[in-house]
């Protein structure tokens, strides 16, 4: 070798060259120094720098500890007798360290892309963490905020000996959050001929994609992603061909097409929204009732996130059913709680008990839980007082990771349950359309019930009113009724309006503000679909006709509202209606992807924060109208006079999707005769 390679190369694994005594040396083998490894220490990655004079000269690969010690690990420089330091780190603090950056990167699809080589840390360091010279930055990765702890080894007399201080002049940077081709995380809405088939959840690390087509019912698919978003050496039962002439069904892309053997599958990428499903739970025990005969089946009919001063985020929760391990509780009579509640709650009541608690995804234990409330419930009911098991409640749990609900109020004399909830004035108190009452209830600890009011009508629903009032919508039986309740004081604290009657609608089943002083409310049942509009101040209702039967309705922040649309025949729809100055209203319809039928609706609280709701986006729970399976959250997004439904679906696990709830950067999505609630993380 001439003296200039051995200039050149400053280390060579000892194993590989074969030349360097022993298996525990590094470094400057055949070069002008031999350096001999530590023992090795507990950690599992490992990397080099090598400086000269305190200038950072060579970096060294990322790379897991045994390759270092089983002889294929190698740097090369261009200077010689350079001081040679070697760093190790634990894989676990790398993960963490790499998932904190990640979570930082504001675009959700990148973020995503981000995150997923931190599942493998341990066996791909280097897709975790790079290093660079600290001038030159972090380029296309995540920069790492907290700094990973690293031991440090620097040589001494020909050994590697453990020393203090870091990777002085480098930077730690996390996994590539731009890479050189479209990101796709985290799936493809999958699209035939006949509508939508499935959502293909999609593994990218870099440019190297893994789809998987389960859900479609097709093997995997592995390709490589070129710039322009084209597959490349597709391995699987799915080849790429090219696109169907006039298969534009979002209006924009990137999209490509695939022969799985059974028909052309069209796969588009997500690119506006999708985020990250939260651990799904059941709603609270007390709206829980696990039989068919229960004199209270269990329902959710109102989720309002709320702020409480003190207090972490909260859902207020209304609806009915029967808490049946503080039933069991309360049956024990208060005798040996303990005993008998453990004894219980691990045996044959454990299936009731347990499944009103979270999943196992938040690590509770279900046992535990069921027996700390039966217990709790049980002590208690030695005065005589069992607490609330059963019936029409309002409850409030933690939005963040509730294990159980931590105050109740029970609702009597109300004989379908609570219906809806709205703020009144401020953040302590809240409406609640209550069977035919109009109820006020106090959020400050404990729950109670500070006013209430006969209603006269069956109640759907309320909105609240700009001055801490509430319109309580519902049906006397023959028609539809609309009635505003008003805060007048603290004794007695609620006054009503003379009630609206609409004899044209049989029933009010939903309602939103369409401007400052009109109501569009909707009757499914009606036989003319329609969206009528009410001013609130007197005056004629109007009815703006549909195509289809309305499903759910949101308010736009700039006036007007969307509709979801089951349309008689072909795609359903969602529908735009705006104030109109000169033709009462402005209706335009926009397709959904055939086979998802629109149940819900909700507003993303950021995008459409600005008075004008432009860019605002609206989220969308879908059913499958065609094929059965999970339903779906999707989006649609409002510009100006345009609106685009954009390819963007997430499969949550429950078995209807009939609410949608936004607080900052999460959507609830309900189940409200199944007592389901799953948080959905939006993605930036």
């Amino acid at each position: 070798m001439s003296p200039s390679l051995q200039r050149r190369r400053l280390g060579r694994a000892l194993l590989a060259l074969g030349l360097c005594v022993g298996p525990a040396a590094l470094l400057a083998c055949r070069g002008d120094t031999t350096l001999t490894l530590p023992d090795r220490p507990e950690a599992e990655v490992v990397f080099s720098v090598f400086y000269e004079q305190a200038k950072v000269v060579a970096i060294g690969s990322v790379v897991p500890a045994a390759v270092l010690y089983s002889g294929g690990y190698s740097v090369t420089a261009e200077a010689s007798g350079l001081e040679a330091r070697v760093f190790f780190l634990k894989a676990k603090d790398l993960t963490e360290a790499a998932q904190d950056a990640c979570a930082q990167v504001e675009d959700g699809p990148s973020r995503l892309a981000c995150l997923a080589p931190t599942t493998n840390c341990e066996a791909e360091p280097a897709s975790c963490l790079g290093v660079a010279r600290i001038d030159e930055g972090c380029g296309d990765r995540a920069p790492l905020l907290e700094s990973v702890m690293l031991q440090t080894y620097a040589a001494t007399d020909g050994r590697l000996a453990a020393t203090s201080g870091g990777a002085d002049g480098t930077i730690l940077c996390g996994p590539v959050v731009r890479p050189p081709c479209p990101i796709v995380a985290p799936g493809l809405v999958v699209t035939a001929a006949d509508g939508f088939r499935c959502v293909a959840p999609v593994n990218q690390l870099g440019c190297e994609l893994k789809v998987d087509l389960s859900r479609c019912g097709f093997d995997a698919l592995e390709a490589t992603l070129d710039a322009s978003g084209g597959l490349s050496t597709p391995r699987g039962p799915c080849q790429p061909v090219p696109l169907p002439e006039g298969n534009g069904l979002f209006g924009n892309g990137p999209y490509f097409a695939l022969d799985c053997g059974a028909g052309t599958l069209v796969a588009s990428t997500m690119g506006t929204y999708l985020g990250e499903t939260g651990c799904p739970r059941h709603g609270p025990g007390v709206f829980y009732g696990r039989t068919p005969f229960a004199l209270y089946p269990g329902l959710i009919t109102g989720v309002l996130p709320i702020e409480v001063t003190g207090r972490a985020p909260q859902l207020l929760i209304s609806g009915a059913g029967l808490d049946e391990c503080r039933a069991t509780g309360c049956s024990l009579d208060g005798i040996d709680c303990s005993t008998e509640c453990t004894r219980l709650c691990t045996s044959y009541n454990i299936d009731q008990c347990a499944a009103n608690e979270w999943a196992t995804c938040t690590g509770a234990v279900l046992t535990e839980a069921c027996t700390t409330a039966c217990t709790d419930t049980c002590e208690r009911s030695i005065n005589g007082e069992c607490g609330i098991t059963s019936g029409p409640a309002l409850a409030l749990t933690s939005a963040l990771s509730p294990e159980a609900d931590s105050a109740r109020l029970r609702l009597d004399d109300v004989a379908d349950g609570s219906q809806a909830l709205a703020y009144a004035s401020g953040q302590q108190q809240v409406w609640v359309a209550a069977g035919n009452q109009a109820v006020l209830a106090n959020l400050a600890d404990p729950l109670s019930q500070v006013g209430a009011l006969a209603l006269g009508f069956l109640s759907a629903g309320l909105l609240p009113g700009d001055d801490g009032s509430a319109y309580f919508f519902g049906s006397s039986g023959t028609e539809g009724r609309l009635l505003r309740i008003n805060l007048t004081g603290s004794d007695p604290p609620l006054s009503a309006d003379p009630v609206i009657a609409l004899p044209e609608l049989r029933q009010i089943d939903q309602a939103a503000w369409f401007n400052r002083d009109t109501l569009a409310v909707f009757d499914r049942r009606a036989p003319s679909p329609a969206l009528w509009l009410i001013p609130v101040g007197g005056g004629a209702a109007t009815a703006v006709g549909l195509t289809g039967t309305p499903t759910a309705i949101v308010a736009l922040p700039g006036g007007g509202v969307v509709l979801g649309i089951r349309s008689p025949s072909g795609p359903h729809q969602l529908v735009r209606v705006l104030p109109d100055p000169f033709t009462l209203a402005q209706v335009s319809a926009f397709s959904l992807i055939p086979g998802l039928e629109p149940t819900a609706l909700a507003l993303d609280p950021l995008t459409c924060a600005s008075p004008s709701g432009s860019g605002c986006r609206v989220l969308i729970g879908l059913a499958r109208s065609e094929r059965p399976g999970p339903p779906l959250v999707g989006a649609a997004l409002s510009i100006g006079t345009g609106f685009f439904v954009t390819p963007s679906l997430l499969e949550v696990s429950m078995i209807s999707i009939d609410q949608l709830v936004t607080s900052s950067d999460t959507v609830f999505a309900i189940s409200s005769r199944h007592n389901g609630i799953t948080p959905i993380h939006l993605a930036r």
